[in-house]
């Protein structure tokens, strides 16, 4: 046992204690007023005392130290399933099949450690090259086996919490990535125009999104009732998990984030009004027309479908030439574009868009603005 006087005049005694079960030493410490011999002996005890009750809350039964990590996952990806939305699940159960597939799965939980976890984060991102965003949400989905093993008495640490991983240097086809995630001016226009080609009411829709920063699910669920006071509600999104209208269904906004107002520009305004009176139309023409007040419908009432107008953007691709994949998505990484063009701040921007992680605004934000300060000096040198 050693001690510490503190600023204030008291005392603080330190004890370590040796534990074959936590695989390492755990350190307890207390704060007197005293440092006479009296008082070391009651810091003595007081810290025997907090070992042992550390003990006794981690007491750890045969079972628990027998369980291995593949036993605590699959335990608790279930229970986890039931806390998020279906569209998140969907995307986890990929993430999920990635752990398994390549964590030791026989491995005891109550033995690995941060070195063991070092070295497979290190392995899948370094070896494998996995990218590092999934590496990230990998790592992300161990640390919630490693909590709920805690809470449940399997192992008496978390080991993901001291892991550490240095993204590699960005290469360039990882900018190339960033710039296909939206489109400039002249492709949005190109890409716009292309689209009507084929459906003039899907190029308004996707122009209102490049527009809004709008995604898809939320500008398909939209009703007169939220558009208020030229800005757009949003409370909500359109979701399905087998892209079949019968099976589609109004889920929450996928964060906190997206539950905003969104200022609607002159341009946004008259796609609305146009959607809307070609409703009226479709109304008059078709008797069985699902009237449920969406603005952006099919024909006969019901949402447009993200996957529809995707099947008609990768025919819009090969069309006009452009170099990129795109999707619905790519509209509103457009918007985020088009407002940092602008000069508009980044926070103003996650606001608009309903962003609560900044990682795609401020990579799309930094894309845009380099490629401007590039075209500043391109412009000084022409000058004469």
């Amino acid at each position: 046992m050693w001690m510490e006087e503190l600023p204030n005049g008291k005392y603080k005694f330190f004890e370590r204690y040796e534990n074959e079960l936590f695989g390492k030493t755990k350190k307890f410490s207390v704060t007197l007023t005293s440092k006479s011999s009296r008082a070391q002996k009651e810091a003595k005890r007081m810290l025997d005392e907090k070992n042992q009750k550390f003990l006794k809350n981690f007491s750890l039964t045969k079972a628990g130290m027998n369980i291995t990590f593949e036993d605590v996952a699959n335990e608790w990806f279930p229970k986890y399933l039931q806390t998020v939305k279906a569209s998140t699940g969907k995307t986890q159960r990929r993430y999920f099949s990635l752990v398994m597939n390549n964590f030791p799965k026989e491995a005891l939980v109550s033995k690995i450690d941060t070195g063991t976890l070092q070295d497979y984060f290190e392995m899948i991102y370094y070896e494998k090259n996995y990218g590092f965003d999934t590496v990230r949400n990998i790592k992300s989905m161990v640390n919630q086996i490693f909590k709920y093993a805690k809470k449940r008495n399997y192992c008496l640490y978390n080991p993901v919490s001291d892991v550490e991983l240095k993204k590699k240097p960005i290469t360039m086809s990882e900018r190339e990535k960033i710039s296909n995630k939206f489109l400039d001016h002249d492709e949005l226009e190109t890409c716009l125009y292309g689209l009507s080609r084929y459906n003039v009411r899907y190029s308004r829709l996707c122009e209102f999104m490049s527009l809004t920063g709008l995604r898809i699910g939320e500008t398909n669920i939209l009703r007169a009732s939220d558009i208020i006071d030229g800005c757009v509600k949003v409370s909500g999104t359109y979701a399905t998990d087998t892209n079949s209208v019968a099976d589609a269904y109004i889920s929450t906004p996928k964060t906190a984030a997206a539950y905003r107002m969104v200022a609607l520009s002159d341009r946004a305004i008259e796609i609305i009004r146009l959607f809307e009176s070609e409703n009226e139309l479709y109304k008059s023409e078709y008797p069985d027309y699902d009237d449920k007040g969406y603005i952006f419908a099919m024909p006969k009432g019901t949402p447009i479908l993200h996957s529809i107008i995707n099947y008609h953007l990768k025919k819009v691709m090969i069309d006009m030439g452009i170099q990129k994949e795109i999707s619905t998505h790519v509209f509103r990484h457009s918007h985020i574009s088009i407002l940092s063009e602008l000069g508009i701040p980044v926070k103003a921007i996650m606001e608009r868009v309903g962003h609560s992680d900044p990682k795609v605004t401020l990579e799309i934000y930094t894309h845009v603005t380099k490629n401007m300060t590039r075209d500043i000096v391109d412009k000084l040198n022409n000058l004469k």
